[in-house]
């Protein structure tokens, strides 16, 4: 949360920061941050970081039709720590179509809450057989969560200053150009005035 480039840089890049610090200090081998469409029907994966390839991705969704145990337990805890992934009832619904094929054995996803709503989620993903997640874990889990938080209201004043910005610069365009026009006019009428006399 110290690091100036979370707030500094892009949102995306910022993201990816998080994703990519919370996997190498979890030795996770996949971090996720998910964010609910408009009509919280569908979760879009808006950074992956996976450790073993070091690489980002983005893109993958899941929808709630498919499986509403989860949807309906990330509305309902602080963190969903699934050790055995594939049995929790939080998360057994995405068993077949997602955690077995790639492998996933545990789970540990942490609400992502802004203006008091949640707005999506960080999953910390294990690659491999079941675990346990300790207490350590889920806070840091929840730590990054608030950091994402933070990141996504740093971006939006970011981005209401440069609305600002932008505004106050046009505004005083249009009164330069408005006040050049008045001068030309009023310098006309002058001119006018002098050939009458």
């Amino acid at each position: 949360a110290a690091n100036e480039r979370l707030f500094r840089g892009s949102r995306d890049a910022s993201l990816a920061l998080l994703t990519e610090t919370a996997a190498r200090s979890l030795g996770t081998a996949r971090v996720g941050i998910w964010f609910y469409d408009g009509g919280c029907t569908t979760l879009r994966c808006a950074d992956l970081f996976e450790l073993p390839a070091g690489s980002h991705s983005s893109g993958l969704r899941i929808a709630a039709a498919a499986h509403p145990e989860f949807f309906i337990a990330l509305g309902q805890r602080e963190v969903i720590a699934a050790g055995d992934a594939a049995h929790d009832p939080a998360t057994r619904g995405l068993a077949e179509t997602y955690l077995r094929p790639l492998r996933i054995g545990a789970s540990l996803h942490v609400p992502v809450r802004l203006g008091g709503r949640i707005i999506g989620v960080v999953c910390l993903e294990h690659v491999g057989p079941p675990r346990t997640w300790s207490a350590a874990e889920q806070s840091f889990a929840s730590a990054v969560g608030s950091c994402v938080s933070l990141v996504l209201e740093a971006h939006a004043r970011r981005e209401a200053e440069v609305g600002l910005h932008l505004a106050n610069t046009r505004l005083e365009d249009r009164v330069r150009e408005r006040t050049e026009e008045l001068a030309a006019a009023n310098e006309a009428k002058k001119t006018d005035l002098q050939a009458q006399q």
